[in-house]
């Protein structure tokens, strides 16, 4: 047998030999004494002759390294003839593909079964595609295979080069990796780059040249040259550009697993040093294909659809102009919403949120976006912006199906949201989603739809009707002779929370079940809570919640399940549930979400006897469900507040009233089930004798808050002058010529209170109005902190006349504005023809709404009664039979007049006929569209009058505009 010579046969990598890669060389001795027979298959550059030089000294007996062809010549038996040692055969790319080989190994490994130790083993090193004989070879008699994965240097090893690297500014190890992706070769090369002298990039390119494109044919090397415009592609994209040879060409590159390329599932994806280099031969060989080829490739993708990609691959390149281009593009096309929620982000990173925001287009898509990703408030916040630079109302009459996704964000921005509505959208109107969305989210009441308005949106109108407590309603609405007509997930709950269990089971049979679909889970788990299978239930909804997060439904799921925690005694968990929670409740926009979750923690806190912290949160739940008059839970929060007051000591007298309020004021409205649970907790109600068994032993009138009368000033010489100003915002005090601007609302609604009770009150009311969800203890607490906070900012203590009363210190005068403009307004509307500049005067003062901030139910009475006194002073001003008001005037007056009055037809019908007869059709048409927007939310139709105007505006724009209508 001919030995060959080492040039001949072993090209070691030489400076491989600076590494200690023991580990690699004892791997394969034991898998020769194992196996016999070894195959490594790579390709050029990654170190197989070095390793093969490495383990023939380990191996132990000679090493004969051989020829290819002398082998095959001879057959394997004649070398193993030989006696004991290790055949290593280089390049044995013909010995692989040999059709005896397959018998051969055979024979060979057999050996190591009928002659263990015998010492006869057999390295093959190959860089060619192993051939399928070979595979099944290897399957069959346990021959080793090893490939590029077991060569490539570690992240350890490649450190262990740089550090001996003689280049003044070395590639990072982590460079070195992403740019080899640990190939030898590569590697060597690498390490000797200087960051800073771009010559050394010769070195890589060298070794790319010698051991990457050497084992390519014309046709291989000239098709990786042409490919290497794109950063990666599958067979069938370099089918589509450049033929079907050329598809099959690609097959078999990826065959041959060359250093720098990554395959995956028969894409080629070019590592950056082998695309650069190819990239420059590219346009040395064939100057103008390279923009051809990108051409076609980006036609090819947009033909298939992957218009992602061809927007990432123009901000890749920095072509931001056509990325943003076709981003509108792809936000009127229906793409997976996956794959651009994906996307968006890099666009965003690449292009700026600005740039993005600043096209219709591409702004509608983000509110997508975000909507999809549950970040609500940034949706809300984008609809905003763009509701304020005059913008939305283009964006959804281009995209009517982002309507109802705008709505919905904006759920905490209800007066927004409902403006967004028109009439009609397709074949059914809006008003159940708008009457939804008012009730859940809103702080206005508001009244549901006609039945024959609901269309197929009754789901909806369901849902608002079940938090504003009209159970039955919806039940009657479903059902027809006592059979459901339409199951759905809110009529369950109504019929379970109005004790009509049976039905709601009916129910739940009859609702669809899909994992899309999580309410019928829901409504499983509340049935859950009401049989007192608790466990059951939590185990329901925490297989709901993902499908729930999905839906934006997670904290109505989460509310629930702190209710089963509760009454599987597991207080603690329930309200640290709750507690961490509640802030995201309050801010989801469902307002009756929120209040759901208090009303709950509350009845936390009263197991925990913390009744003072189940005041506390009750309050503000109690009034926000009254001032939206959601009524599904107000009676049992209501039955939950007297307790926590009765606990904290409040007098029984207090107690009753309260009790009182949350027995009388339910008129066909509320659960049962609810006010159940709240008497439950009610020990305190029932030790002293004012409820037993869940219903109340004694009645009493329904005690609300009226308005005080309103009285005259009272003024006594010597003490301080005060008047408060109580239509600016924030309310300010003005002593003795010095004004003190009150940052909290609750010092201007004590001083207010005792101006229009002329000074002097009793202690307990004054306290019980201020706080009028507190017991009468935690009120004097309040009441001590405000009167100490009074003396902190102006000085001013409050005298008692008496052991029951308070009052504005003794010699001195109190005022406020919106008296003396109360008094001056009767007195000048009363009048027989009124003094213009003395009512100008009078209404200049109201600068904007009677304490706005205040949400007390005086003051909302009072600030009701002033906005009206006020429009009955426009009215008057503007009714002038000379007609000698000025224009602006009518401007000026008419508008604050429907801004503190927005459903004022009068005022509306007077502006509209100034700026007929004196100004500008077109400030006519607004103030018009705006009258009729403010009649729709009343559900009304603008008036005759109104109406007649509107014919005579149309006229007029037709006779200025060439148009027709308003």
């Amino acid at each position: 047998m001919l030995q060959l010579d080492e040039e001949a046969t072993r090209r070691p990598v030489g400076w491989l030999h600076r590494l200690s890669r023991s580990h690699l060389r004892d791997r394969v001795v034991d898998l020769l004494r194992h196996h016999r027979v070894v195959v490594v298959q790579a390709g050029r550059g990654w170190g197989k002759s070095t390793l093969a030089e490495d383990v023939s000294l380990s191996f132990g007996g000679p090493a004969r390294w051989v020829r290819c062809a002398e082998l095959l010549e001879g057959g394997l038996e004649e070398s193993v003839a030989g006696g004991p040692g290790l055949i290593v055969v280089v390049d044995a790319e013909e010995l692989v593909h040999h059709d005896g080989l397959a018998r051969q190994l055979r024979r060979l490994a057999e050996t190591a079964e009928d002659v263990p130790g015998s010492g006869v083993a057999a390295l093959l090193l190959t860089h060619g595609a192993l051939p399928g004989t070979l595979r099944r070879a290897a399957d069959e008699l346990r021959i080793a295979v090893l490939t590029s994965s077991d060569l490539r240097l570690s992240m350890g090893e490649v450190e262990e080069l740089r550090s001996r690297s003689a280049a003044a500014n070395p590639l990072s190890a982590t460079e070195v990796m992403r740019l080899t992706g640990g190939w030898p070769r590569g590697v060597g090369a690498a390490v000797q780059l200087d960051a800073h002298n771009p010559r050394t990039v010769d070195l890589l390119d060298d070794a790319i040249e010698s051991s990457v494109m050497a084992d390519l044919g014309e046709a291989e090397r000239d098709l990786i040259i042409r490919v290497s415009v794109l950063d990666s592609a599958d067979p069938a994209t370099v089918a589509a550009l450049l033929g079907e040879e050329a598809g099959r060409t690609w097959e078999r590159i990826g065959r041959l697993h060359l250093p720098m390329v990554i395959s995956e599932g028969g894409r080629l994806t070019l590592r950056p040093p082998l695309r650069d280099y190819l990239r420059s031969e590219l346009a040395r060989v064939h100057p103008g294909a390279a923009e051809q080829l990108r051409s076609a490739y980006l036609s090819h993708l947009r033909a298939h659809g992957a218009l992602v990609e061809v927007i990432d691959w123009y901000l890749d390149r920095g072509s931001r102009a056509q990325a943003l281009d076709l981003i509108v593009e792809a936000a009127d096309l229906d793409l997976d919403p996956l794959l651009l929620d994906q996307a968006f982000d890099r666009w965003a990173q690449s292009l700026g949120v600005d740039a993005l925001v600043g096209r219709d287009a591409t702004a509608g898509l983000m509110i997508r976006v975000l909507h999809r990703r549950g970040q609500t408030e940034q949706a809300a916040l984008l609809g905003q912006q763009l509701i304020d630079e005059g913008r939305m109302q283009a964006i959804l009459e281009a995209d009517p199906e982002l309507r109802p996704v705008v709505v919905y964000c904006l759920h905490n921005r209800p007066e927004v949201a409902l403006r967004l509505l028109p009439q009609a959208l397709g074949s059914y109107s809006l008003g159940s989603i708008a009457y939804s969305v008012a009730v859940t989210g809103s702080t206005r009441p508001v009244e549901p739809p006609d039945r024959a308005e609901w269309g197929d949106l009754a789901i909806h109108v369901l849902w608002g009707l079940l938090w504003q407590g009209r159970l039955q309603e919806a039940i009657d609405a479903m059902t027809q002779d006592g059979v459901v007509t339409e199951p759905t997930s809110s009529l369950a709950l109504a019929a379970l929370w109005s004790d009509q269990p049976a039905l709601a089971e009916e129910v739940y049979r009859r609702i669809p079940k899909s994992d899309g679909y999580p309410w019928a889970q829901f409504v499983s788990a509340a049935l859950a809570l009401h049989d007192g299978d608790h466990q059951r239930g939590l185990r329901v909804l925490s297989a709901a919640m993902p499908a729930a997060q999905r839906q934006q439904a997670a904290p109505t799921f989460e509310t629930l399940a702190a209710c089963l925690m509760l009454k599987a005694g597991d207080t603690r968990r329930a309200i640290r549930h709750l507690e961490t929670r509640l802030p995201q409740h309050q801010t989801s926009g469902r307002r009756a979400v929120g209040e759901w979750a208090q009303f709950i923690l509350a009845l936390g806190y009263l197991e925990q006897d913390r009744h003072d912290a189940a005041a506390q949160i009750l309050e503000p739940a109690i009034s926000a469900m009254e001032q939206a008059e959601r009524f599904l839970l107000l009676s049992a929060a209501r039955l939950a507040y007297a307790e926590a007051s009765a606990r904290g000591g409040a007098p029984t007298q207090v107690v009753r009233r309260l009790l009182d309020t949350a027995l009388t004021t339910r008129a066909g409205v509320g659960s049962s089930y609810w006010e159940r649970e709240a008497l439950l907790h009610a020990r305190e109600l029932r030790r002293l004798g004012l409820v037993d068994g869940g219903e109340q032993t004694s009645s009493g009138p329904d005690v609300r808050e009226r308005a005080p009368a309103v009285a005259e000033p009272v003024g006594l010489p010597g003490g301080p002058v005060g008047r408060l100003s109580t239509f600016e915002q924030p309310a300010a005090l003005e002593l003795d010529g010095i004004r003190h601007p009150l940052g909290r609302t609750k010092l201007a609604e004590l001083i207010a209170d005792l101006a229009v009770h002329g000074g002097s009150v009793d202690r307990a009311a004054l306290q019980m109005r201020l706080f009028p969800y507190v017991g009468q203890r935690s009120a004097g607490n309040h009441f001590r902190q405000v009167l100490f906070k009074l003396r902190e900012l102006t000085g001013v203590v409050l005298d008692r006349p008496s052991r029951n009363e308070i009052g504005w210190p003794a010699g001195g005068t109190l005022d406020a504005t919106d008296l003396v403009v109360e008094a001056q307004l009767r007195r000048l509307l009363t009048q027989a023809r009124v003094d213009t500049e003395a009512l100008r005067a009078m209404l200049d003062l109201m600068t904007g709404p009677y304490l706005s901030t205040s949400e007390l139910s005086w003051v909302v009475e009072r600030r009701q009664l002033l906005n009206l006194l006020f429009e009955e002073g426009v009215l008057r001003l503007l009714r002038d039979p000379d007609g000698s008001v000025d224009l602006d005037i009518v401007r000026i007056y008419g508008m604050r007049a429907v801004v503190l009055s927005p459903y004022s037809e009068d005022v509306y019908r007077l502006m509209i006929e100034a700026e007929l007869d004196r100004g500008s059709a077109q400030r006519a048409r607004a103030v018009y569209r705006r009258a009729v927007h403010a009649m729709k939310d009343l559900g009304l139709e603008p008036s005759g009058e109104i109406r007649a105007l509107a014919r005579r505006l149309g006229q007029r724009l037709s006779a200025e505009q060439g148009t027709q209508g308003v």
